[in-house]
């Protein structure tokens, strides 16, 4: 998700400096030319000259800091902090490769770098407003907003009377998080064929820990051809390590309406090893026991990909299963999802073949789709809809609604 478009990046030397760059330059002509090309944003071209620049010059910090630069740009990261971290050996007070090497830093999670490396800028330049605002952001990404605040403030205190819209709303934005989260749906649900409609509802309570993790728990009733089951879950999402995201759930009802499992247990696990690029991979078993049939334990194992790109992130899922009944079966499923500032929607379509208990394995195939709305601060609203059309068998039709509350 961090690209020049969203993060709109902060040039981290005036004009000034860029034309002492330049002086120092032993080719001046050839310096001139690669930030112009740079400047007009053609930056393929313009890392070449940089590139050009270093090989001629290796003793050229200026130089690795624009190609670190125009190389966060592209989301490359890793060169990018290896070319700053390059610039810094060569003149190891050059600031602006610094302050270039916490913001990618920062961009890449790597806060505590990012922190360490912006407060040292600050000390040696402690009235440039910007080196506080990036101190903040990375504060409210290491979710420390009370801190970020405070340099929120310093930026604003050096500002005077000047207004900054930008540096308002970061002020007002950084506090407390709200700790609390209530959630409350209901879905209703139609069947062609000989299934009869149905519905379900659920309520959940969630507790965010001071160390990020979260803790919930959730009840749920199920009306199924004319039977009331109902089921508990609980379970958390955390960070064991810093690159990796973990959400566990227990989940278990009274058995009490059929193409349920009586009991279940999953992992899902995102790898964050980008903002860009992050693999996934879930794990799930469920233990089934029908009345009519169709008593065992299902696993399914679910590798995938996620791609995030501005505002938008792509999903791709393959699933395989060992089924009750000792049959294989495997999904696929695409997922799009797009975030803005109050709106959420997604699509999401499955395929493949899939078995529940009582029922035999068939082909199957899901459209989803829906949206997350940001009412206020303290409140959120979902909407979703789904089409499955499970061959030969029926059609499913499910229309759900839910508040969020967060206090």
């Amino acid at each position: 998700i961090c690209s020049k478009s969203v993060f709109s990046f902060a040039e981290t030397h005036t004009l000034l400096e860029e034309n002492k760059a330049i002086h120092n330059s032993q080719n001046q002509s050839s310096f001139k030319r690669a930030l112009q090309l740079k400047r007009n944003g053609k930056n393929n071209e313009a890392i070449q000259a940089f590139i050009s620049i270093t090989q001629q010059q290796p003793d050229n910090a200026a130089a690795f800091e624009q190609l670190a630069i125009i190389q966060s740009w592209k989301n490359e990261f890793d060169l990018a902090i290896g070319n700053f971290k390059k610039s810094l050996i060569i003149d190891k007070d050059y600031t602006p490769a610094r302050i270039g090497l916490a913001r990618v830093s920062y961009w890449q999670g790597e806060r505590n770098i990012a922190l360490t490396e912006i407060n040292q800028v600050i000390h040696e330049q402690p009235k440039i407003t910007s080196n506080w605002i990036l101190k903040g952001d990375i504060l409210m990404a290491d979710a420390k907003p009370i801190q970020a605040r405070e340099a929120y403030l310093q930026a604003q205190i050096l500002l005077g009377t000047k207004k900054d819209y930008n540096l308002s709303k970061k002020i007002n934005n950084a506090k407390s998080p709200k700790k609390w989260r209530l959630d409350t749906g209901y879905i209703s649900d139609s069947f062609t064929q000989e299934r009869v409609d149905g519905h379900s509802s659920y309520l959940q309570l969630a507790y965010t820990l001071d160390n990020a993790a979260t803790l919930y728990a959730r009840g749920e009733k199920y009306f199924s051809f004319d039977t009331t089951d109902t089921g508990i879950v609980v379970g958390a999402y955390f960070f064991p390590h810093k690159i990796l995201l973990l959400n566990t759930e227990y989940y278990r009802n009274h058995n009490e309406a059929n193409f349920r499992p009586n009991e279940q247990i999953s992992i899902n696990a995102d790898f964050v090893l980008s903002p860009v690029w992050q693999p996934l991979l879930s794990f799930r078993t469920a233990i089934y026991n029908v009345e009519e049939g169709g008593e065992g334990t299902s696993s399914t194992i679910t590798p995938g990909l996620r791609f995030n790109y501005n505002n938008a992130s792509i999903e791709y899922r393959h699933a395989r299963s060992n089924n009750a009944d000792d049959t294989i079966t495997s999904t696929n499923t695409f997922k799009i999802n797009l975030n803005y500032k109050n709106v959420s929607p997604y699509i999401v379509y499955t395929q493949g073949e899939e078995g529940i208990p009582p029922l035999d394995t068939a082909e199957i195939s899901v459209l989803g789709l829906g949206a997350v709305f940001k009412l206020s601060d303290s409140m959120g609203f979902r909407i979703d809809v789904s089409r499955e059309d499970r061959k030969d068998t029926y059609i499913h039709n499910t229309l759900g609604a839910g508040v969020s509350v967060y206090f």
